[in-house]
């Protein structure tokens, strides 16, 4: 069977030497990582925070676990109430970024309510709290198909660029203030 997990990377100079992967995925309940969805690992608020797309019985769910240390992965929160089924490999990852408040923001796409949409989540993993999810663009056009999300966070807004494909693929750009 297949046991993919969830590795995570450390540097302690810089980028110039590399430790070995840390799974970061196995206290995460049942399940493995998709192995074909890229996460993302950001250090904020002294933790390592990893985003990434758990596969349990093809339940394709997006998961945040988080380390103090980068070796013990103590926290891990459910992100994506969408329950999403696919016996396929939905080839999306997540992104992630630290709001100014501390509060940790991220987007991905599921298609756990029909046609593959991005949601947006802002969650405390200091409070353990996974927050709320919501639909980025609630009112796509059409029977449109959203996917590979991309997270940037400024001082005051946050910006999201994807793909969506209407009639031909486009790149759509949505920016809001970081509080709202």
């Amino acid at each position: 069977g297949n046991n993919a997990q969830e590795g995570v990377l450390r540097s302690e100079d810089g980028g110039t030497t590399w430790g070995p992967a840390e799974p970061a995925s196995v206290a995460a309940g049942n399940g493995i990582a998709c192995e074909c969805c890229p996460s993302r690992t950001i250090y904020g608020n002294g933790r390592y925070h990893t985003v990434y797309r758990r596969n349990n019985n093809n339940l394709r769910d997006m998961w945040l676990v988080s380390s103090e240390d980068g070796l013990t992965w103590d926290q891990q929160l459910d992100l994506d109430p969408t329950d999403w089924i696919i016996s396929a490999c939905p080839e999306t990852g997540a992104s992630a970024s630290r709001l100014p408040d501390g509060r940790l923001a991220s987007v991905f796409m599921s298609a756990g309510e029909g046609s593959s949409r991005i949601y947006a989540n802002v969650s405390d993993p200091a409070a353990g709290d996974a927050g709320s999810t919501h639909l980025l663009t609630p009112n796509p056009e059409g029977n449109s198909t959203q996917n590979q999300p991309d997270l940037a966070v400024g001082p005051t807004h946050s910006a999201v660029a994807w793909q969506e494909n209407s009639s031909g693929w486009e790149i759509h750009l949505a920016i809001a203030a970081s509080d709202n």
